[in-house]
């Protein structure tokens, strides 16, 4: 659970936050989490958008009234990654979106022996994604008004250096210690976007 909070920016002063290398002993290293990436180094709002991050709330900048999830929002939040030549291909969102997506898609049901409530893929203009309900995506952690999306086959969890060393014991013996150091690696940030601001 606490690499899957890692990997949303949670535990930082920011979930933008930058990563912070671990350079002596000292000093602990911090991962930096998917919206770090999203934002595509940019510091601030222009025009609605830092980055691939893509705020609609009142404000244009994650700070205004929330806005109504609708679907051409959902349209407009898939082209985001498609106009950089990546394909939205899953969607994650928390319990209260997931509610309000359901609301927009439902229909009317007659004569049917099971009744499908729950939308578990939408087919958008750039395409079908998949719809998973996220734990950490709620208004506790900062993220209920939150959508993130995109092409997972661009990131992993990663191991980026392994080392051991050897330790004297009192013995004759020795003994390894080993340490790895493991990190989200983003190849592609492009093919990532955030919606903030939805409600």
């Amino acid at each position: 659970m606490k690499q899957e909070g890692a990997l949303l920016g949670l535990g930082r002063a920011s979930i933008y936050d930058a990563p912070q290398f671990r350079l002596a002993n000292t000093q602990e290293g911090k991962m930096a989490g998917m919206p770090y990436f999203i934002t595509l180094g940019e510091a601030g709002y222009t025009n609605e958008r830092r980055g691939n991050i893509f705020a609609v709330d009142a404000n244009g900048d994650g700070t205004g009234t929330t806005q109504a999830l609708n679907p051409d929002l959902l349209d407009e939040f898939a082209a985001i990654t498609y106009e950089k030549n990546a394909r939205m291909t899953d969607i994650f969102v928390g319990a209260n979106l997931k509610r309000k997506i359901n609301q927009l898609l439902s229909r009317q049901l007659s004569n049917e022996k099971e009744a499908q409530t729950t939308v578990q893929t939408i087919e958008l203009t750039t395409g079908p994604v998949r719809l998973h309900l996220h734990p950490y995506m709620t208004d506790q952690y900062g993220l209920g008004d939150a959508i993130l999306g995109g092409d997972f086959s661009f990131a992993k969890w990663a191991v980026l250096e392994e080392m051991n060393r050897e330790l004297p014991t009192t013995d004759s013996a020795k003994q390894w210690e080993y340490y790895a150091s493991a990190c989200i690696q983003v190849t592609n940030a492009y093919a990532f976007a955030m919606m903030i601001g939805a409600k």
